[in-house]
């Protein structure tokens, strides 16, 4: 049933492989292995002999874009890359080499693409504390709610690049049908339309394109359920509200042989998204955001005949308040020999502005939410001056949604660096409560002391 879950629509939005540099050149990065770590362990980072080391995956727009600008406009600070051609690969090499003290600089992560725990990483002593470096930052233009997802066991850890909130997307129409108001309940309004669907066998309340490696954790993380203090350590979980988005949860286990019919009905909605639309009420997905809320408001424009609602996953009964997932965040090599210059690399990805990224009918890989603030509102008035890649033809972001979205920015409270590592080990805790086979109370009780393991490692 967890295969249901991770689902991948195919081709809703076709992304190219074309990234976009300074100047507008294709960005390139130095390869490294291809399959697994680097062929000698390093005893300790490279320092200042052999330029500032840095691990990356290649594939990821904003690392490659970022590194190779940094190397055209900063050649006082020379890299050394390892750019690795998968995740597991880049996570295999760092497993072998942080323990004995070496590893690059500077690591790079992307917590769509890998199953990655944070809170041990922060535990480890492998990781250089930010604090100071960050205390110098404004927060006006570096919100403190996204940031402080970089600070676990005490320290800031990790610096956030970039965001993510997953959305659901339905017509105007659609939402007058089900008399509810986009300042509803989210997850009362899908809950809802689960009950209401209930007796009729071929329509479903959402849709749901959910691309990161921890699925469930992922609705988790965007209703603000916690399991532990990030500081203390400490067992902190509201059971009430777990029980309450795990019914949520719920929904798409109930409905996966349902959707999965009608995914191959609608030939994955490239060819017929109006009839799709007839039998979802929602589509949830979590692809970048800044791609997915202009594509929707052109297929629902184009074939619903129905202005797009673009309705982001809140906190558990806070409709107004929004829990963002850092995708893209970095750390610096508790071992460096050069800690300002790795932030420094750091910082400068912090501000590299991917607003370049989106050109005129071009396809282009994803980026997510830029951090920082600045950043973000200037991606959001790029959108609302290019046109965009997919089945039908993308118009620019309304001036109307491009308002919406950045008020969206303001309305985060609350960001986590994911912990694949732990919500995996939960999903399979509570899936006998999702499948039927058991109750809410007893996967509880599992998952409580599943946690206490967990802590105690």
């Amino acid at each position: 049933m967890k295969r249901y879950l991770s689902m991948l629509v195919v081709a809703i939005l076709v992304f190219g492989c074309a990234l976009c540099g300074c100047g507008q050149q294709p960005a390139t990065v130095p390869e490294g292995p291809a399959d697994g770590p680097a062929e000698s362990i390093a005893e300790e980072p490279s320092g200042e002999s052999g330029g500032l080391s840095v691990y990356l995956v290649q594939s990821d727009a904003l690392y490659a874009d970022a590194i190779a600008c940094f190397q055209e406009q900063r050649p006082d600070t020379p890299l050394n890359v390892t750019a690795f051609h998968s995740y597991d690969a880049m996570i295999a090499a760092l497993d072998e080499e942080l323990p004995l003290g070496g590893g690059p600089d500077v690591v790079l992560y992307n917590s769509m693409e890998c199953v990655v725990d944070g809170y041990q990483l922060a535990k480890s002593g492998a990781f250089l504390p930010l604090d100071n470096f960050v205390k110098e930052l404004d927060p006006a233009i570096y919100p403190t709610a996204l940031m402080d997802a970089g600070s676990l066991a005490g320290k800031q850890y990790f610096i956030p690049f970039s965001y993510n909130l997953i959305y659901a997307y339905t017509s105007e129409r659609r939402m007058g049908e089900m008399g509810r108001s986009p300042s509803d309940d989210l997850y009362g309004m899908i809950l809802g339309e689960a009950e209401a669907l209930k007796e009729v066998p071929d329509k479903v309340p959402t849709e749901r394109y959910v691309y990161r490696p921890d699925p469930v954790n992922s609705f988790f993380d965007a209703a603000g359920i916690r399991f532990f203090d990030k500081t203390s350590g400490e067992v902190a979980v509201d059971k009430a509200a777990l029980e309450e988005i795990c019914r949520f949860v719920k929904i798409f286990y109930d409905e996966a042989e349902t959707t999965q019919r009608l995914y191959a009905q609608y030939d994955q909605f490239n060819r017929n998204f109006e009839g799709a639309a007839q039998h979802f009420s929602f589509f949830t997905e979590d692809v970048s955001f800044l791609d997915m809320v202009r594509y929707y408001q052109s297929v629902f424009a184009e074939k619903v005949d129905s202005p797009m609602i673009a309705l982001p996953y809140h906190k558990l009964s806070h409709p107004q308040e929004f829990c963002a997932s850092i995708v893209c965040f970095g750390g610096v090599n508790a071992n460096t020999k050069m800690p300002e210059q790795a932030y420094g690399l750091l910082k400068y990805i912090l501000d590299y502005d991917i607003s370049s990224g989106w050109a005129e009918n071009e396809a282009v890989s994803s980026y997510y939410a830029p951090v920082n603030l600045a950043l973000f509102q200037k991606a959001v008035d790029k959108l609302c001056r290019t046109h965009g890649y997919g089945p039908v033809s993308v118009a620019p972001l309304s001036e109307e949604n491009g308002a919406r979205l950045k008020a969206t920015a303001g309305k985060i409270t609350d960001a986590v660096i994911p912990n694949g590592d732990l919500g995996l080990r939960l999903q399979e805790v509570l899936e006998p409560y999702f499948m039927g086979r058991s109750s809410f109370g007893d996967c509880y009780d599992t998952l409580f002391k599943e946690l206490q393991h967990y802590l105690n490692e």
